[in-house]
Order: C-alpha cells, then structure tokens, then sequence
C-alpha cells in the first residue's frame, strides 16, 4: 500500500511516498516495515525504512531472539529496491545495539552472576551423615575462586556466524533469554585448548585444566576422565561499555568455486574453477566491538591464571570467531581490576 503527499506553495515543496510490508507469518499481524522516501523538486531522493509495531517503532528494548530470529520479510524487486530481506533486520541491530539500551537489566543480570560467583567462593558444611560416613573428613568444603577478564576486542568479533535463522544467512551468537551478544562458553573452552597448543603445554596438564577425553584425541589411559578443573561461563558485555554492533558485509568472487569445493558439499564430479567472470554475491553479517566479561571458576588460582593465559594467547596470536584473515577476532584478555572484580574473588 502506498500514501502520497505532495505539499504545494512552497519553492521547496517535495513528495513523499510511504510503502508498508507486513513481516512473514503470525507476526505479520503486528509488524512490519515502513518505507518512507521524501523527493524534493531539487535534490536527491531521501529513504528512510523503520520497523514498527503497529503505530511505534521497535526500539531497543525489543528482544534480539524475537527480531533477528523470527522476523522475516520479503524484499522487493526491480531495478528500484525499497529495502532488502536482511536490512531492515540489521538497521535495527546497530541502532538499538540488540537490546542493550537496557543498562538496568544488565547490571542486574551482573549483580545475581556475582551472587553465584560469591556463593561460589563460601566454604559451605558437609553434611553430618558424610561426615559419620567418614570421620576424617573436614566439616568444611574446601573455598572455591573465581578469576574475572575483561576480553577487549582490537577491532571487531564475529560469534555465531553459521547459526542461521529466518532470512538472515549469517547468525551472531546471542544470550538465550535476553538476547545480549555473547561469547558462549564452549568458544572459550576452545579457544583456551587452542592457547594450551600454542604454549605447547604438556598434555597431561592440558586435560587436568579441560577435561578428558579431548577431542579428536584417545582418553588417557591413566588419568583421571571427566571435566576439567576450570568452569566457564558465557562471556556477557561489559556493564560500563557495552558492546558495539556493526553491520559489514563480505563479498566473495568465486561463488561457485567456494561451493563445490568447500568443506561438507556434495562432491562434484568437476569443481568449477575460479573466474573473475562470476558476478560477486554480497553477504551481509553482524560484528561487535567493546569489551566482555569472562569469569573463570575453580579451586586453584594458579589453575585459572593458566587458563587466562591460555585465552590471552589464542586470542592475540589466531583470534576466536570468523573472519579472522580479514582482522576480525583478535582480542586481548587480561585480568579485570582488583577493585572491580569483587570481593572474595580470589581465594
């Protein structure tokens, strides 16, 4: 549907052309977009595109799980396109910075994580019948600690890139009920395994930190399987800085080259070669920017400053993500302030 409005004695009169697109499925109902463009009688035209919920915008305080994974529109054709199927998606994106406008809900999410974290680091009592059961035993368990890091990305982070939901063929890693940019525990566990191998550290002290088996590699056939003696948590932005989402996109060259020769394809029985003669395929993706808090749990700080070494490495010498050829993914990851950390961090 289109409404038009031309204004009239005025040297700068222009017109102005509104196209609504109702979102795919029952969101439909509700959402949708709403294409504006503005044609002065001198000048070029202005475009504005907005998602809207009935007569307001969707701001930032709409959850990313809803709007980058179960939102989808139709893009619109011809040689004039009003928007295309992703842009609107990741406009919303940068400008709301995927629902962390919300700085109260994250600094309360922060605050019941260092309720755990502390809960963590208490001595709590065996009970009675264990310590019958074992008269030598303490009455106490043994105090756990905790090292926080504050992982600062050099440029930009790319997470979840193959995790792809609705029209959008590039995904980003997102916390499962607030829809905060994360890195999720098992990336930093592997990015730790990949520090190990660059510190060329001994097998045995890679598995007593990470578990056993590894993966890809035989259990050890003396010790001890099961995890490891670090615990991550999910990495979630920094509640001073948050966390930048930028919308980028790659182009590859070589479509069909990279598709019959990529890594899982159906095999074909001759690959085409590479050509300059094949039309380039925009694919747009979200990246982040800023600093996140890593929090590694144990019960021996030496243990975890390994791991923290570990994750410094990998991080400043292969980066974490993808796209890391192109310079995304490098990061530091260094321990958070004293101050900041909290008390009874370390024990």
């Amino acid at each position: 549907m289109a409404d038009r409005q031309r204004g009239t004695g005025y040297e700068d009169a222009a017109e102005k052309t509104v196209t609504l697109g109702p979102a795919h499925g029952p969101l439909g109902r509700v959402v949708h977009l709403r294409h504006e463009e503005v044609t002065p009688e001198k000048g070029a035209t202005q475009a504005t595109t907005t998602l809207r919920m009935g007569k307001k915008t969707v701001g930032g305080d709409a959850n990313a799980l809803l709007v980058l994974r179960r939102l989808s529109f139709e893009a619109t054709g011809g040689h004039k396109k009003k928007w295309q199927a992703h842009r609107p998606l990741h406009e919303w994106a940068t400008a709301s910075q995927v629902g962390q406008h919300d700085k109260a809900l994250l600094q309360q999410v922060m605050e019941r994580r260092k309720a755990l974290l502390d809960h963590w680091c208490a001595p709590h009592a065996i009970p009675r019948s264990v310590q019958r059961r074992f008269p030598g035993s303490a009455a106490l368990t043994p105090r756990g600690c905790v090292l926080r890091l504050v992982l600062t990305c050099e440029w930009r982070l790319v997470t979840g890139l193959g995790l792809q939901f609705g029209v959008l063929d590039s995904g980003m890693a997102l916390h499962g009920t607030y829809g905060w940019p994360v890195i999720s525990a098992s990336t930093l566990k592997g990015l730790a395994a990949t520090g190990a191998r660059l510190d060329k550290a001994a097998p045995e002290r890679v598995r007593e930190l990470l578990g056993d088996p590894r993966p890809q590699k035989a259990p050890s056939p003396t010790g001890p399987r099961g995890r490891g003696g670090v615990v991550f948590l999910d990495a979630l932005p920094d509640t001073r800085t948050g966390l930048k989402v930028h919308s980028d996109t790659i182009t590859p060259h070589q479509q069909p080259y990279y598709t019959d020769t990529m890594p899982g394809a159906a095999p074909a029985e001759e690959p085409r070669p590479p050509g300059e003669h094949h039309a380039p395929v925009p694919v747009p993706f979200l990246s982040v920017s800023g600093r996140l808090c890593v929090d590694l749990l144990g019960t021996d700080p030496a243990d975890l400053d390994t791991v923290g070494q570990w994750l410094d490495l990998a991080g400043g010498e292969v980066g974490g993500g993808g796209r890391t050829t192109a310079g995304y993914g490098y990061f530091t990851c260094k321990p958070a302030p004293a101050k900041k950390a909290g008390k009874g961090k370390r024990s």
